[in-house]
């Protein structure tokens, strides 16, 4: 019952039958043209801040996702500049060397990225989340 529930959608829809973001995504966030947030994995490992109401299927995401994104043939035309290990080779660690890492650590490596958005607290948060469902 949120204001923006009953609000017009502005957007025109390019996606015509195109259902391929809808079976790309692996938590199920979107549905006819709707993102739920709080099924997103990009959201909750990016944006949601503090601990979780309850633990989520990461699917080994530990920071963003976009399998939407990577999926959309709008965005197959869009320039790719490089890949992110060729401008941030120290952001690509194991999980055993993240769980390792102090704040001052996590700080450094994360410094001029978007991951610096993410704060230590909650990047522990997604990485405990991620290890525990590998041990499942």
């Amino acid at each position: 019952n949120s204001v923006f529930s009953e609000a017009p959608k502005i957007l025109k829809d390019y996606c015509g039958s195109c259902t391929r973001c809808l079976s790309a995504c692996p938590t199920g966030a979107l549905e006819n043209h709707d993102l739920d947030s709080r099924k997103c994995i990009s959201y909750l490992t990016l944006e949601k801040r503090g601990e979780w109401e309850q633990e989520y299927p990461l699917k080994g995401f530990l920071a963003g996702c976009d399998l939407c994104q990577d999926v959309c043939p709008y965005n197959s035309k869009a320039v790719r500049y490089t890949e992110a290990e060729a401008i941030q080779p120290h952001l690509i660690c194991d999980l055993e060397t993240l769980s390792e890492e102090t704040e001052v650590e996590y700080r450094e490596r994360v410094k001029g990225t978007a991951l610096s958005r993410v704060k230590y607290a909650d990047f522990r948060r997604n990485l405990k989340s991620v290890i525990s469902s590998q041990m499942k």
